[in-house]
């Protein structure tokens, strides 16, 4: 018999739907999971965290939102950085990377 005290059977956390329970362990009760972002359903999380909003999806939500983030910030360059190549003239870039005469 489990010992957990709240049913979340049907409990939805942001893009997550509580299917079953799987037993206690670490202390806390874990739960298996639906993904309506990406249909996974053997995703399986602690109820606090369902509970809690911390979780709303397996992590396909986070990954995508992520690497969209991450991409841009590497494909561009800062706005102080543009702002420096701006006042510095055309040859900026040049001049950067140009050695230090001694």
């Amino acid at each position: 018999m489990p010992t957990h005290k709240a049913n979340l059977k049907g409990h939805k956390s942001g893009k997550l739907k509580v299917l079953e329970f799987v037993g206690m362990r670490k202390g806390g009760a874990y739960w298996r999971c639906e993904c309506r972002a990406c249909g996974r359903k053997d995703y399986e999380q602690r109820a606090a965290r369902l509970l809690d909003g911390t979780i709303t999806s397996c992590g396909c939500q986070g990954y995508r939102r992520d690497s969209k983030r991450h991409k841009k910030a590497r494909s561009k360059v800062p706005a102080a950085m543009r702002e420096a190549i701006a006042r510095m003239g055309g040859n900026a870039l040049a001049a950067l990377n140009a050695p230090e005469e001694a």
